[in-house]
């Protein structure tokens, strides 16, 4: 597979230099052997070794440090070298710890890379004693912008990144609409992205699905949960993304005693599957439920769970991917979502750097504001919103408060607070 570059490639490199140990986590086939790879393409070092832990018959070499060290000088590695040393899939090894905590210690011409399909083996097993001397960066699907550069869309991302107007959008928005579709249909799975066939694309998510249920989470939960209500609980929580967490009914639709349901969110979040949204509030009391919300990582990946495929004209669930694929795409930031007893509601609210910024999400062609945005920045003296729309581009001014409205796929490229 060709190596396209991912947003965080740069932030990589750099951490890996200013903390020696890096750690790359993310769901299954999300890319991070070939991200760990393009590393390697840009660090400079005298020597390299890339372990790929999943494929090796003998652990012998991990079972101390001394052992380990061993291993690296066999592989012509010396204490003098500055070298990058690649371990992939690394929550394979439960005595992994001591061996990194020890390297980091007594090798400072080190530099460690490690990853691992879900952040559970990591977190279980990296334990305080690195604290501070590491660095841990969260792989997720393809963002809209490295979607088209998959897609090797190279004169269309530079007509985005050049569009001043509407008028200057609508000449390419056909074309970029389309792409969004297919964005939101079938995700931003690397795998996926550059598989040509529509069948073959259905095929690799419900294999990349599977995998997800079967051997990130359910073998966590193996013993205690019965597979086929394991999986009815998958396609419940699938088909709420981007609503309201309701355990007790999660619990009593599939069968799943609530604690189990809340294990099983909690390992569904720590693998980057779902993203849990807090609510909002400066005064808890009047204000808010105190319920989080849903949001899948990845449409594609929904849709499989779901065993929905079709074009978003065919859906009733269209504002729901919408909204999915506005959320993945929100970076560098934190994001709650806001709602009043009396059921005002935002998709979103931003926070960065001390700001606020409340983000509704349209799958059509709005042009007014809704009364819910409107009440948030009077009642919390926000100066800039944002709607999010299908084709929309605009500005409306009232006052000192400003509220833009953008097509969704030039949202993704440039957000407010880069």
């Amino acid at each position: 597979m060709e190596r396209f570059n991912r947003f965080i490639c740069e932030k990589v490199v750099k951490g890996l230099k200013a903390k020696r140990l890096v750690f790359i986590i993310g769901p299954r086939r999300v890319g991070k052997t070939t991200l760990m790879k393009i590393v390697f393409d840009r660090f400079e070092f005298d020597k390299s070794l890339f372990i790929d832990i999943e494929t090796l018959s003998e652990f012998s070499m991990f079972e101390n440090y001394k052992n380990f060290i061993r291993y690296m000088e066999v592989n012509g590695i010396k204490t003098k070298d500055v070298a990058l040393i690649g371990l992939d899939e690394v929550q394979h090894i439960k005595s992994i710890n001591p061996i990194l905590k020890s390297l980091v210690d007594h090798r400072e011409n080190w530099h460690i890379i490690c990853s691992g399909s879900s952040s559970l083996g990591i977190l279980k097993n990296v334990k305080e004693s690195l604290a501070g001397r590491k660095r841990i960066f969260n792989l997720s699907p393809l963002y809209f912008k490295e979607f088209l550069n998959f897609l090797q869309k190279d004169k269309l991302i530079q007509k985005i990144k050049n569009i001043k107007n509407q008028e200057e959008w609508d000449w390419i928005k056909e074309e970029v609409l389309a792409l969004w579709q297919l964005y939101l249909v079938y995700g931003g799975m690397p795998e996926v992205v550059l598989t040509v066939d529509t069948e073959e694309k259905i095929d690799e998510l419900n294999d990349i699905s599977r995998s997800y249920i079967t051997m990130d989470i359910y073998d966590y939960l193996r013993g205690e949960v019965e597979i086929t209500r394991y999986n009815k609980l998958m396609k419940l929580i699938a088909n709420n993304s981007g609503t309201l967490i309701n355990i007790s009914g999660l619990s009593k639709k599939s069968g799943i005693k609530r604690n189990k349901v809340e294990d099983a969110l909690f390992l569904l979040e720590s693998s980057h599957i779902i993203k849990k949204l807090p609510p909002f509030f400066t005064n808890k009391n009047k204000e808010i439920t105190k319920a989080e919300k849903i949001i899948f990582f990845d449409t594609g990946t929904r849709n499989a769970l779901i065993e929905d495929f079709r074009n978003m004209d065919l859906r009733q669930d269209k504002g729901k991917l919408w909204e999915i694929a506005v959320a993945k795409n929100l970076r560098d930031c934190r994001i709650h979502y806001y709602r009043t007893k009396h059921q005002t509601e935002i998709d979103f609210i931003i926070k960065k750097d001390k700001k606020i910024i409340p983000v509704e999400v349209k799958s059509g062609d709005t042009k007014k504001v809704s009364r819910g945005l409107k009440y948030f920045m009077d009642r919390y003296n926000i100066e800039k919103g944002y709607v999010i729309t299908r084709g929309t581009w605009k500005t409306e001014v009232n006052k000192n408060q400003k509220i833009h409205f953008i097509p969704a796929p030039l949202f993704t490229f440039s957000q407010p607070w880069e």
